[in-house]
């Protein structure tokens, strides 16, 4: 009688730890593959860029 005190619980533990890490496996890898960067949006306009065009100002 004292070994199945100890038995069942182990036993729903181990079921209930396999489930849950099941879940987790499954809802991380279906986050991660939903996970898409997106495309990047293009506003201003290039030839206004002063990138490379140093400015100095007036001295």
């Amino acid at each position: 009688m004292a070994v199945r005190s100890v038995v069942v619980p182990a036993v729903a533990s181990l079921l209930v730890g396999g489930v849950l890490s099941a879940g987790a496996v499954v809802g991380l890898t279906w986050s991660a593959e939903e996970t898409v960067r997106p495309e990047p949006v293009v506003t201003a306009d290039p030839s206004a860029s002063v990138l490379g065009d140093v400015q100095y100002g007036s001295r």
